[in-house]
């Protein structure tokens, strides 16, 4: 595979494989959390970036986990005369990454 890899947090994964109008759709999306740019002051944290992936057969091997995980997410640059976007190609499942806090509802807890 050419392009890259990055080690990352991902959130979540969708899929679509049927027919829409007799026209086959096979897309796959990953959502990764992307630290925001505090260089200009003005930002702070993360939020949750949605990339298109290769197909639904990159997504369908990650379905039946517990997320967020971390996985080794491999990307690639798809150029075209108009445009640029960023692909992911495949990821490997490397551990449960850390979930965060869970909202209680009011009137429950201390």
């Amino acid at each position: 595979m050419n392009g890259f890899q990055k080690t990352s947090i991902i959130k979540g994964v969708a899929f679509f494989a049927d027919k829409i109008d007799g026209q086959d759709i096979n897309v796959g999306s990953i959502f990764i959390e992307e630290e925001l740019d505090t260089s200009k002051g003005n930002a702070k944290g993360f939020r949750t970036v949605e990339y298109r992936a290769d197909s639904a057969d990159v997504v369908k091997p990650l379905m039946h986990l517990e997320f967020p995980i971390t996985g080794e997410v491999h990307f690639r640059m798809q150029v075209t005369k108009r445009n640029h976007q960023i692909i992911v190609e495949a990821v490997k499942p490397i551990s449960l990454a850390k979930g965060q806090p869970q909202v209680q509802p009011a009137g429950k807890g201390a």
